[in-house]
């Protein structure tokens, strides 16, 4: 799936906010969602990190670990934020050991339909 995503990268931010029916809004719609005072923040397939732009602008000092499985998209998020607190991992979230309760908020945005069904049930049990 990386080079899924990594084929793409030209134009990815401008195809998923003009193309994508309701990413724009749902990006906003997300930042809303993020409670006020969160400090640590999971992302589940962060990507360019669209819905961390909105984020930011609300919640400018809180801390994110954020994985995906293609590094040069992983890039684009370090570069556009890169004096934000981020930990930017490249992998796939069912693999990767988060500990328990190691934050307050966790999100995922248009990743969850890449997943076999057997895999989304995983992740709810």
């Amino acid at each position: 799936m990386s080079d899924f995503f990594a084929a793409r990268i030209d134009g990815y931010e401008e195809h998923m906010l003009n193309n994508v029916e309701g990413c724009r809004e749902g990006y906003i719609k997300m930042a809303e969602l993020v409670p006020e005072g969160t400090k640590a923040l999971l992302d589940l397939g962060c990507g360019t990190g669209l819905e961390l732009d909105e984020i930011f602008k609300r919640l400018p000092d809180i801390a994110v670990v954020g994985i995906d499985l293609c590094q040069e998209i992983l890039n684009i998020l370090r570069n556009k934020h890169p004096d934000r607190n981020m930990k930017l991992i490249c992998g796939n979230y069912f693999d990767v050991d988060l500990g328990e309760n190691a934050f307050d908020t966790a999100i995922s945005f248009q990743t969850m339909h890449h997943f076999s069904h057997p895999e989304k049930i995983a992740l709810y049990t």
